[in-house]
């Protein structure tokens, strides 16, 4: 069920649910607006940060919108969704309203009433919020099959340790990569990282790579005259620059030879490597999502406002948690905020109405590969190895029957939840889960190269391999392959 909410200018609303269509009158007086402006600013220099603050915040950005039978229409629908069958609420803002569209509708709370209690449409079970960008894209985007494939960039000049830039909640970028990567691998996503990102390797690495997302932490300004967005990247010489919204949305564009259906842009809490005006500008990422969303990304996550590490992760561990498993991304960014919303640290404060989604296409990204049940062959683990040995001539390569010889397409998804079932039977301690590790690692490059010689791979490893557990591990890998 979807409640479209068009602000059509500084005066008009239409409503269409399910195609039937509501107007009604936007209620923005000059004061309105004038404290919904204060609200703002008082959210981006961490004065505001109570949640009774916040909830007045939030009304008035719902009474000036939802009133009349626009309020009628949203409550009917909530009415009849369900978390099994969630409302997705649409905020469309047409040209003549843009001085609207900058306001933080993240926050928006319905009011309590006699017969129900208030709450922040960004949490709610019931539904999902996001902000809604037509394209003239005339692509056809369908879900991938697994797994889910994202790019983590670093715009760090060398060097840099955030945890002594006077914040103590930031740990170090290899802290951060450490981080990133286990959680990336337990949800058995595919991951890569690139650090100092320039208008040269960036594009580059997205060839490579293609990954479904870029997830991009770093620094970015709006003009707050003009509203104009700018987002720091590396220079040649491995300083950070400031380029437009339009220079960097080139750089990442869809292309025909590219599969980015997301970018999340993690906005940093520091400036101080760049020579920035903060009178004149304020740190976010909010202003980027319609440039993105015109170089033909279909969906864009940005951090509204500064965020701080510890919490930047609760969020995206939920959210990478439904993306990887194929759900909508609309349903994974409201997953993430409200996993903020509940968390006893961060519950009174403003940050679960940091993300915003802005889309032309909030539709989950892949669909999952199940896990293929592999039955083991009976026998020790040094029969097993001599049965790969077997299979072996000298030099390496495997003997193969013609009808086997043609190139044999696995996904590396399977692979690894076969793996991880094996050695959680097997109790495999740290040590060897690192060999394992390292098997996987040649497994990508492989895949990455273009070639998928598997079997190889695991010939070489079996063969390296004095462990029999491990050994146990590789051959029920090497099982699947040859199904």
């Amino acid at each position: 069920m979807k409640l479209e909410i068009t602000i059509q200018d500084e005066e008009t609303i239409a409503a269409d649910l399910d195609g039937m269509q509501t107007f009604g009158k936007v209620q923005m007086d000059p004061l309105r607006l004038r404290t919904i402006r204060l609200f703002r600013t008082w959210i981006e220099t961490g004065k505001l940060i109570e949640r009774e603050g916040l909830e007045v915040l939030g009304s008035h950005l719902y009474q000036a919108i939802f009133n009349e039978s626009i309020a009628g229409k949203f409550e009917d629908a909530v009415k009849e969704s369900s978390t099994s069958n969630r409302l997705r609420v649409r905020l469309l803002f047409q040209p003549n309203a843009i001085k609207l569209a900058t306001l933080p509708w993240e926050y928006l709370f319905k009011p309590e009433t006699e017969t129900s209690k208030g709450y922040f449409l960004s949490t709610r079970t019931q539904l999902t919020l996001f902000r809604y960008m037509p394209s003239e894209s005339l692509r056809q985007i369908t879900p991938s099959k697994g797994p889910l494939k994202v790019l983590v960039v670093f715009a760090e000049p060398d060097g840099d340790q955030p945890g002594e830039q006077g914040d103590s909640e930031r740990p170090s970028i290899p802290t951060i990569t450490a981080e990133m990567k286990k959680i990336f691998d337990d949800l058995h996503v595919e991951v890569d990282f690139l650090l100092q990102p320039t208008a040269t390797s960036l594009p580059d690495k997205l060839d490579l790579f293609n990954p479904h997302v870029m997830h991009f932490i770093g620094h970015g300004i709006v003009a707050k005259n003009n509203n104009k967005s700018k987002i720091a990247i590396m220079d040649d010489n491995g300083d950070l620059i400031l380029v437009s919204d339009d220079l960097f949305s080139r750089i990442v564009e869809n292309t025909g030879n590219r599969q980015l259906r997301l970018v999340f842009l993690h906005l940093t809490e520091c400036l101080h490597h760049l020579d920035v005006n903060l009178q004149e500008n304020y740190a976010s990422f909010a202003g980027m999502a319609p440039a993105l969303i015109k170089a033909n990304i279909p969906a864009v996550v940005t951090m509204q406002f500064p965020i701080q590490y510890p919490v930047a992760k609760k969020f995206f561990e939920s959210f990478y948690k439904e993306l990887a498993a194929g759900n909508d991304i609309d349903s994974a960014v409201q997953t993430g905020r409200e996993k903020i919303s509940l968390d006893p640290k961060y519950s009174e404060t403003h940050i679960f109405g940091t993300p915003v989604l802005s889309v032309y296409k909030e539709d989950r990204i892949i669909e999952p590969v199940p896990v293929e049940v592999v039955e083991t062959t009976q026998g020790s683990d040094l029969q097993r190895v001599s049965q790969i040995a077997a299979s072996q001539v000298s030099g390496g390569e495997v003997v193969t029957s013609p009808e086997k010889s043609a190139a044999k397409t696995v996904d590396l998804l399977s692979l690894r939840k076969i793996a991880d079932a094996k050695r959680g039977e097997l109790s495999l301690d740290k040590e060897q889960q690192g060999i394992i590790g390292e098997i996987f690692k040649k497994l990508y490059s492989e895949k990455l190269k273009g070639k998928g010689n598997y079997k190889k791979v695991l010939d070489e490893a079996i063969e390296n391999c004095g462990d029999l557990a491990v050994q146990d591990v590789i051959f029920a890998m090497y099982q699947a392959l040859e199904a």
